[in-house]
Order: structure tokens, then sequence, then C-alpha cells
């Protein structure tokens, strides 16, 4: 056996052996993981074990790169970053929609049980989310072939967050132009165009950003999820309205300030950094152990 053989025979009976110490539930340390290392020993560690994993790590820039790196060695898609907002609790700054989809659609696959690897920042931990059941209750299923009062479908969508735009690039928003609905779901990897007949829907298909021409596979339905976290449509407007008011209030605020907030939350046309309002949007917050509830 050459020198580079016995090499690889040791990496990988090191390998094994963290493995297997894992599985007997031993506590291990591992030291002197470079590059990608970290990532090939997690991938085998997931390989050898049926539960999700819950991965913490210092900050965004690491868990980027660490999702990226574990995605190649899985050769699957149910690696999930949880990136956190990347600003601060007082700056007036909202987070990017692209941020904030991507966190809905890794809630929606840790809460359908399709992610097996979750990479969190500690930011990510720290912050409260949207609770879970209210995830089931705000999705919206369309079905091809199926009646959907176009008016009423643009209505629900601002309800879930989705921003009316005039050409669709980003996740979390749409277009309506005539027979033609153009969305880029929060969850999905492609935005999708659906074309109507009439109310009636007639074909549901994914379409390219670059140079916006569909494709020629049709889906026979689709699902929705909130395009954000805050939800101020419907009970949970209502709910947030009066939550705001009574805050508003306790910190003694001018009339016309309260009026002000309260006239933004009304139109959803919230300023940058109102999203730290989120505790007032709901009766309570999931943490992301609410989420992972049985994951290592």
């Amino acid at each position: 056996m050459s020198d580079n053989e016995q090499r690889m025979d040791i990496r990988h009976a090191t390998l094994h052996s963290v493995a297997e110490g894992v599985q007997s539930h031993r506590r291990l340390e591992v030291h002197g993981l470079t590059g990608s290392a970290n990532a090939r020993l997690l991938a085998e560690l997931l390989a050898g074990s049926d539960k999700t994993f819950a991965i913490l790590v210092a900050d965004q820039k690491q868990a980027t790169r660490l999702a990226s790196d574990l995605s190649f060695f899985r050769d699957s898609q149910d690696v999930v970053l949880f990136p956190n907002w990347e600003v601060g609790a007082y700056d007036p700054l909202s987070p990017h929609p692209e941020v904030e989809a991507e966190r809905i659609a890794a809630l929606a696959a840790m809460h359908a049980g399709q992610a097996r690897a979750v990479v969190i920042p500690v930011r990510s931990l720290m912050q409260k989310v949207m609770p879970r059941q209210i995830l089931d209750e705000l999705s919206l299923k369309l079905v091809a072939e199926e009646e959907y009062p176009r008016e009423e479908l643009k209505e629900s969508l601002l309800g879930l967050g989705y921003l009316p735009v005039p050409l669709v690039e980003d996740r979390g928003t749409f277009s309506l132009r005539g027979d033609i609905l153009d969305i880029y779901p929060a969850a999905s990897r492609q935005p999708l165009r659906i074309d109507f007949f009439g109310d009636t829907i007639e074909k549901i298909r994914p379409f390219a950003i670059a140079d916006q021409r569909a494709e020629e596979k049709t889906l026979p339905e689709i699902f929705l999820l909130p395009a954000r976290e805050m939800v101020l449509a419907g009970r949970h407007l209502q709910y947030f309205l009066e939550r705001l008011k009574e805050r508003c209030d306790d910190l003694d605020m001018t009339r016309s300030r309260r009026e002000e907030i309260l006239d933004e939350a009304r139109e959803a046309l919230m300023a940058p950094g109102r999203e730290f309002l989120l505790p007032l949007n709901y009766q309570h917050l999931s943490s992301l152990f609410d989420y992972l509830p049985g994951a290592s």
C-alpha cells in the first residue's frame, strides 16, 4: 500500500470513529478542521443518522460558506441556511426582501420536515420568529384549471406580504398584467408565470429572470407562503393595531405620531425598521427550537 493510500485510510477511519462516537451519544470535540473539512465531517455524520442537525455558527459569512460546502458534499436540497436580518434593532433599516424570503423558505422546510441540516448564525438563534401554526394558516394553494378571481387573488398576495412590481426579479414580488400573473414565491428557486383565461388558471410555468421567458413544462399546483414574517392582513392586522395602540399609550406618544404609524400599518407600507415590531403582530412568537423539536 502506498503512503497516499495509507493516509486516505487514516482519514476515513477518523471520520468513521467520530460518526460512531456521535451515534453512541458521546460528547465529542473535533479540532484542527480547515477549509471545507468541517462540512465533509458533518456530511459523514448526517449520512449515519436519521436526525435533523441544527448547526450553530458564529456569523452569517461562516454560515453561508458552510451551507454551500455541506450542500456540495450532501448533493441534495435538504441543507437549509437560516440567515439573520443583518440589521440592528435600532437602525432605521429593513432586512432585504430576499433575506426575509429565505428565512420563510427555511422555516417552511423545517416545519415540513424537509430539512436534514439547518445552518444557523448565532444572531438568528437569538431572535424569535413567526409562530409555527401561523405558517400553516397562511399558506395559499393555487391549482391549474381552477377559478380564482384575480382581484381577490391580488388582495390575498398583498396580505401575504408580496410586493407589486413592474418586473418580477426578486423573491416575494409579483406582477399582474392582464391575463398573466408573474410571482416569485418565497420558497421557490424560480419565479412562476400563471396564465389565466378569465379567472381560471390555464397554466403554471417557471420562467427565467434573465429573459423573462417561460419554460415549456407546466406545474399542476403551487403553494404560496407569506413573503415575510410580519403579516399585516386580516385578524393579524387587527391584533397588531390593537397592540400598537397600547404600546404607543405606554410610551406617551403624541397622537399625530401614533396615527402616522397606525396609518402605515393599515396600508401595509411600514417604514424601514418596523419589522422589529414583530412581537406585536402575534399573541406569541416561536423560537427555532419549536421548529426543530427533535434536532441534534
